[in-house]
């Protein structure tokens, strides 16, 4: 924050101030590797700055991490973990084509 904070000046508007802070936590997440771009798109998210392609890039990070989560417990090389895994895929196929004949 001090390294935000130096960069302010007075007479910067809001939009400029939004572009700064943006900017510094980009620069940041950078440097962090793992889980840079959750990083930022969660802090996007919690200001309300997110757009609609972003939103939907951290539902499709959440829904990952959570599908990871509930196989993690199976371990790598269990033939468990596969089935379950497939099984999911396949389900998401299937909502998928719901989806889009549902639109149409």
């Amino acid at each position: 924050m001090n390294k935000i904070a130096e960069k302010i000046i007075p007479i910067m508007n809001e939009e400029e101030l939004k572009t700064l802070i943006l900017s510094a936590y980009e620069n940041e997440s950078q440097t962090l590797t793992t889980s840079a771009e959750s990083n930022l798109l969660k802090f996007k998210e919690m200001v309300n700055w997110i757009s609609e392609e972003e939103k939907e890039r951290w539902w499709n990070v959440k829904g990952t991490y959570l599908k990871n989560q509930k196989l993690k417990g199976f371990g790598d090389q269990n033939q468990m973990t596969m089935i379950l895994s497939q099984m999911e895929a396949l389900s998401d196929g299937l909502i998928g084509i719901k989806n889009a004949l549902n639109q149409n």
